[in-house]
């Protein structure tokens, strides 16, 4: 994204981080045609760490309303009556994994999460349990037609490969939507999903 195109979108991007409310929101989902769906997200995580570090007493709302703006960003994007999910696995210090995941609805609002703490696994086991978990909390909840982000690239590689035996489980919960997509974003873009899966719940501080 040029210079002149960041600095006209930046005051609709830093209204919908400061001044939250539909307006902004709605003002800011507009500009997703025009700059492109990770373009547009990649800026409000930018705008807030910039706003962030102005304002640190009200860092942690500018930080978890860019959570809120990046995650809706990405749902306006999937096809008509599709929802949106984000899944994500951690291999942490203390021998043990997590798993996290979120599910939005087709308007774009969260209506499940999870979290869970793994025995000691590998990354990519990580992230299989969590598409795993995350697929059956959404047909818990009723999603006919999903379309999960999650920030592993060898997973989506691996789930669009034929036979793969660690993903016999996922493909048999995947076959109980209408219709399934796995979708790579880039890492710090899926932060509410990274934090639950390492045991936090608060918002993150991406950088610049």
């Amino acid at each position: 994204m040029g210079r002149e195109r960041r600095l006209s979108i930046n005051p609709v991007v830093d209204a919908a981080l400061h001044e939250p409310g539909d307006a902004s929101r709605v003002a800011l989902l507009r500009l997703r045609r025009q700059v492109g769906t990770t373009a547009l997200a990649e800026r409000v995580r930018r705008r807030a760490a910039v706003l962030g570090h102005r304002m640190r007493k009200a860092a942690r709302a500018i930080h978890g309303r860019r959570d809120e703006l990046i995650e809706a960003i990405y749902a306006a994007a999937t096809p008509p009556g599709c929802c949106s999910a984000w899944s994500d696995g951690s291999t942490r210090r203390d021998d043990h994994a997590g798993l996290g995941g979120i599910v939005l609805d087709r308007d774009g609002h969260r209506i499940a999460s999870i979290q869970r703490t793994l025995e000691p696994m590998t990354p990519l086991a990580t992230e299989i349990a969590a598409l795993e978990a995350v697929l059956r909390v959404a047909h818990d909840h009723g999603v006919e037609r999903l379309r999960l982000h999650t920030d592993c690239r060898a997973l989506v590689e691996l789930w669009r490969s034929a036979g793969e035996p660690a993903l016999v489980r996922a493909r048999a919960l995947a076959q109980g939507f209408r219709k399934f997509e796995l979708r790579v974003v880039p890492r710090l873009h899926n932060q509410p999903a990274n934090m639950l899966a390492r045991g936090r719940d608060g918002p993150g501080l991406g950088g610049i």
